[in-house]
């Protein structure tokens, strides 16, 4: 796995991180974690729901499959949790609210858009699904 993927209990340069909450016009409430040093100077910086989705891309179960690295979504109700693809084939990819009712929630879209009944999810929704899923796999 990548060391820049997920979340970092240290910053690159040795400090510990912790969770802060944001209080921007742009970001209110979002949850981040930072260098103790502070996000100034190229310090850690994340927002904590974007580690989660790095996190939950890169679990992977064993499979009964001859690829032991299948990942344990396959088989599984496509309409659940993250999807890399629209059904039209398109990518989607993750991008950020800046509207009144969800300022600040990331999202996935298709790259057409989210009109004309494109993939249009929310993040935080598809990683219920997915803990979900994983429980019931590992169940």
């Amino acid at each position: 796995m990548n060391a820049e993927r997920g979340m970092s209990k240290q910053c690159w340069c040795g400090e510990p991180s912790d969770n802060f909450t944001s209080g921007s016009a742009t970001n209110p409430g979002r949850l981040y974690y930072c260098c103790a040093k502070g996000y100034h100077k190229r310090h850690l910086l994340k927002w904590v729901d974007e580690c989660l989705v790095e996190e939950v891309e890169d679990i992977k179960l064993p499979s009964s499959s001859s690829n032991p690295g299948t990942y344990y979504r396959r088989g599984m109700n496509a309409e659940r949790g993250m999807s890399k693809q629209c059904w039209c084939g398109e990518p989607s990819d993750n991008f950020t609210s800046g509207s009144a009712t969800n300022p600040g929630r990331l999202y996935y879209c298709c790259a057409k858009g989210y009109h004309k009944r494109h993939l249009l999810k929310w993040v935080d929704e598809c990683l219920v699904e997915e803990v979900e899923d994983i429980k019931s796999v590992m169940a």
